[in-house]
């Protein structure tokens, strides 16, 4: 099988789901298969972009999705593009080094440790905003699609003292690059106790998990951590985060913090400083 176990994948039409592929074609059926397939590509993006940009700003996380689902329900796949040969970068040679660099860790609130955001791999970054909180979607020119949503809420206990940071989630939601369909959803969740004057900070609540949607036996989703604590300081500045991660392997690809990938350890986090500045994202171990 050529190709499949890289870990870089492409797009839904350049891998077949079962990883079986075409015979050789001559080469002026392969040039034809990469223009039909680059067409396609195109043409998709396209629709996914106008299907995001008509949303409103205040798009709540479950429409998003809702959104997201129902853009691969009217326009699936071609079935003959799901059986190829072809790898994405063949097709799209020119975004081969912007896919294989990127990679960062993405913060909502900026730390010592937070690394700028590079859009080159992106058609576009969309962000929603509303009281549920913060929901971004990154659409690749690839295709490939990534949802990550970091929310806040006052809980009974955060009411207790002024030196307790809200309750704060981040979750991301792993999309197929096979037809669009979800993986799987994880996210971490945590409340922290800090104090200014003397610059600590801690974990007060911690709660974690990973949900699997995807069904077959294409990936084999492994926990690592879920819902747990660790100390996070960084350049003299104290941070704990709370963090779930696991473990993914299969050979249909997803997007994970900007790149498309097929298996490796992936997470995602909350944290504070002793401020009370909170943050989330997400990360590729």
């Amino acid at each position: 099988m050529k190709k499949v176990l890289s870990v870089i994948l492409g797009v839904a039409m350049l891998f077949s789901a079962t990883g079986f592929m075409k015979p050789a074609a001559a080469e002026s059926e392969v040039a034809d298969e990469k223009s039909q397939i680059r067409n396609y590509v195109e043409t998709n993006v396209a629709l996914l972009k106008k299907t995001l940009d008509n949303l409103p700003q205040n798009t709540n996380s479950d429409q998003v999705n809702n959104a997201i689902e129902k853009h691969f329900a009217t326009y699936p796949t071609p079935q003959k593009y799901t059986n190829t040969s072809l790898d994405a970068f063949e097709v799209f040679p020119e975004l081969k080094q912007k896919y294989e660099k990127f990679n960062v860790r993405e913060t909502d609130t900026k730390s010592p440790f937070s690394e700028p955001v590079n859009t080159d791999p992106f058609e576009k970054i969309y962000t929603f905003k509303n009281d549920d909180g913060v929901t971004k979607v990154m659409l690749g020119k690839l295709g490939d699609i990534q949802v990550h949503q970091n929310t806040s809420k006052v809980t009974s206990a955060d009411a207790s003292t002024q030196a307790v940071t809200k309750t704060e989630k981040s979750v991301t939601i792993a999309y197929a690059v096979v037809g669009g369909g979800k993986i799987f959803t994880l996210w971490a969740e945590g409340r922290f106790d800090y104090n200014k004057k003397k610059k600590t900070v801690k974990v007060v609540h911690k709660d974690g998990d990973v949900n699997r949607h995807f069904s077959g036996t294409v990936f084999s989703i492994t926990p690592r951590a879920l819902g747990e604590a660790r100390d996070a300081s960084h350049g003299g500045y104290v941070y704990k985060e709370v963090f779930s991660r696991v473990y993914v392997e299969g050979i249909l690809g997803f997007k994970w913090a900007g790149v498309v990938v097929n298996s490796g350890t992936f997470e995602v986090f909350v944290g504070s400083g002793s401020n009370g500045a909170v943050y989330g994202g997400q990360k590729k171990i």
